[in-house]
């Protein structure tokens, strides 16, 4: 019920990127809630929202979160291709915070299967896009 609510004053505000966070944020309630299924479905539909605004930004940041909801589920080959692409959607629309937490989620992935150097070199990545942000981070 609360899902349908923050759902419908979002669209209310007529904003497709605050309709886009919002189902985001449901995304996000939903797989804390256990349910992967309603997570995907708010993430997936966030994506939408954004691609049919024209919205690099959201549509990267409704990217990385069905990326990160994929990785918790086990999907970490389709959570690594999703990561690759919000990163590049953030780095297109200088979203330097959201290409940071990718190349991090993109250096622990490749820290799990092994691959150190891959890995070394996405946090670097992560932490050179963090230094840029210096106290212009956005919440």
């Amino acid at each position: 019920e609360l899902y349908g609510r923050v759902h419908e004053v979002a669209r209310a505000a007529g904003e497709a990127g605050e309709t886009a966070a919002a189902l985001r944020a449901l995304a996000r309630l939903a797989g804390a809630a256990g349910d992967a299924e309603g997570a995907l479905r708010h993430a997936d539909h966030a994506l939408a929202v954004a691609e049919a605004a024209g919205d690099a930004r959201a549509e990267g940041h409704a990217v990385n979160v069905r990326a990160t909801l994929l990785w918790r589920a086990g999907d970490v080959d389709e959570a690594e291709r999703l990561f690759l692409r919000a990163r590049a959607l953030a780095l297109g629309a200088g979203d330097r915070g959201l290409a940071a937490a990718t190349s991090h989620n993109l250096g622990a992935i490749a820290s799990v299967r092994g691959a150190l150097d891959e890995a070394l070199h996405h946090y670097e990545s992560g932490l050179e896009q963090y230094r840029a942000l210096g106290s212009h981070a956005e919440a």
